[in-house]
């Protein structure tokens, strides 16, 4: 019986290597399916590392916001005035608060 041929393994890719590849893409004008093509990578493993970088990334732009961009609005709970409040969080979506 004869043995089966080797299939050899692509060494791990680093976080480097995977961010500068992630980098790669976004300059790129392909899809992700063809660029995971182009470059002889696993789709799956190339939206891990891509969704894991964005949510590092908003992370990060969320933690390094100016702290005047915080606005307290708790004094207003206890006050007898109508208040109305829009956030317009992006993408259409809108949170909407008030007291009548």
């Amino acid at each position: 019986m004869a043995t089966p041929p080797l299939i050899k393994k692509s060494p791990r890719k680093t976080q480097e290597q995977w961010q500068t590849i992630v980098d790669d893409f976004s300059a790129s004008n392909l899809s992700a399916p063809e660029f995971c093509k182009q470059q002889n990578i696993q789709y799956s493993s190339f939206s891990k590392w891509r969704q894991r970088f964005s949510e590092k990334t908003s992370t990060k732009e969320f933690c390094e916001q100016d702290a005047s961009s915080f606005i307290d609005v708790s004094a207003l709970v206890n006050e007898n005035r109508n208040w109305n409040i829009t956030l317009k969080l992006g993408n259409g979506v809108e949170l909407v608060l008030n007291q009548a």
